[in-house]
C-alpha cells in the first residue's frame, strides 16, 4: 500500500446497493492472519483512512 494502514483505523469506502446506487461505508480495520481486513484486496483509491476507534469513537456510531 501507499497508505499507512493500523489496526483500529476507521475506513470509508463505496460500494453499489442492491439497486445500484453508490453507498458509503465506514468499517474498522482489524489485522488477521497477517493480513488488514477488510482492505487487503482493495485498491487504495476505493477506500480512505477517516479516523481511528481511539482518537474518533464517534465514528463507531451506526450509520443512517
Amino acid at each position: 500500500f501507499g497508505k499507512e494502514i493500523w489496526e483500529g483505523d476507521v475506513i470509508r469506502s463505496w460500494d453499489f446497493d442492491d439497486c445500484q446506487e453508490r453507498k458509503c461505508f465506514d468499517q474498522v480495520v482489524e489485522f488477521k492472519g497477517g493480513c488488514f481486513y477488510p482492505v487487503y484486496q482493495m485498491p487504495e483509491s476505493e477506500f480512505e483512512v477517516i479516523g481511528d476507534v481511539y482518537s474518533n469513537p464517534e465514528l463507531l456510531k451506526e450509520q443512517p
